[in-house]
């Protein structure tokens, strides 16, 4: 018994981010954290936290041992709420990451509908650009556009996606159609998709059957956002990177084309991730409206 209550402390603390509000948490001390914390490890024979005078770094071990924990108390939390709920009908809270702009097209726009006919289910909805840690942060599934680190969760693709490059009418008008990528003329402004704020995600393009290449002219804006490179070709001075989806009404009126289609860009994939863990009737629901949303939209 004291050993899984050694575990709950660890994880509590690793949750929590400092010996502090884990002992909040916990309705307990800082003593006590640290002495239950120093006795796990010393019946683990393991190190799980290198301390320093501010805060501590959760050792290899320790996030292996946190991952299997915190799997076994979500699974235990879901049964525990099924056990409850004994009509089967899928309900209680579901918490999802997602992208911000890409989820503002795919998935957003039939939430609502989806929640209207299970009026037992709660979503709760994250949309951030940062990668994630759904265990640690308690998410149910995440949908994300790179491949994770984390060897203990469930990965599936949900969609391949190839950008495109856009301008509107007026772009064309002040400053003509760009000649080529290798060669585009002196007004040429474009904006790139970044990934999480930090990197060009495609800074190669394939020309035609041509080999792969760095675009002579790499974008000299980067946005981690679709949804607000929307707004900025819209003003009529920028080239952006985007998908037709994105721009459905605006290239049927004309008011958005899309330039250089001869260039291939480098496409990417979505997947959908959860932890490793028996998938609650609540949880499978959601999976399956996301798939849904995904299915209309991809190649």
């Amino acid at each position: 018994m004291m050993l899984n209550d050694d575990l709950n402390i660890f994880v509590a603390l690793v949750d929590g981010g400092s010996f502090s509000n884990a002992a909040k948490n916990l309705h307990t001390t800082q003593a006590t954290v640290s002495r239950r914390l120093k006795a796990l490890e010393d019946e683990l024979g393991i190190t799980l936290i290198t301390r320093n005078s501010r805060n501590f770094e959760v050792t290899a071990r320790g996030n292996q041992l946190y991952a299997a924990v915190k799997a076994q108390q979500n699974e235990l939390n879901h049964l525990l709420f099924q056990l409850k709920n004994d009509d089967n009908t899928p309900s209680g809270k579901v918490k999802i990451s997602l992208p911000i702009g890409l989820s503002y097209f795919v998935v957003s726009p039939y939430v609502a509908e989806f929640m209207q006919q299970h009026p037992k289910l709660e979503l709760e909805l994250v949309y951030q650009t940062m990668n994630v840690d759904i265990i640690k942060d308690n998410f149910d599934m995440a949908i994300i556009d790179y491949f994770p680190n984390q060897q203990t969760t469930l990965l599936r693709k949900l969609a391949t996606f190839t950008p495109k490059l856009y301008c509107s009418k007026e772009y064309l008008e002040r400053y003509g159609p760009p000649p080529d990528i290798h060669s585009p003329h002196s007004n040429y402004l474009s904006v790139g998709l970044s990934h999480n704020a930090m990197s060009v995600r495609n800074p190669t393009v394939a020309y035609g059957e041509m080999a792969e290449f760095l675009i002579a002219h790499p974008p000299r804006i980067l946005s981690n956002n679709g949804l607000h490179n929307k707004a900025i070709v819209m003003s009529g001075h920028a080239i952006v990177y985007g998908w037709d989806f994105m721009f459905q009404d605006e290239l049927a009126n004309g008011t958005i084309i899309q330039v250089l289609p001869e260039i291939n860009i480098t496409p990417f994939n979505v997947y959908l991730q959860r932890p490793n863990v028996h998938a609650s009737p609540e949880v499978k629901l959601v999976i399956e409206f996301i798939e849904e949303c995904f299915k209309r939209f991809s190649e």
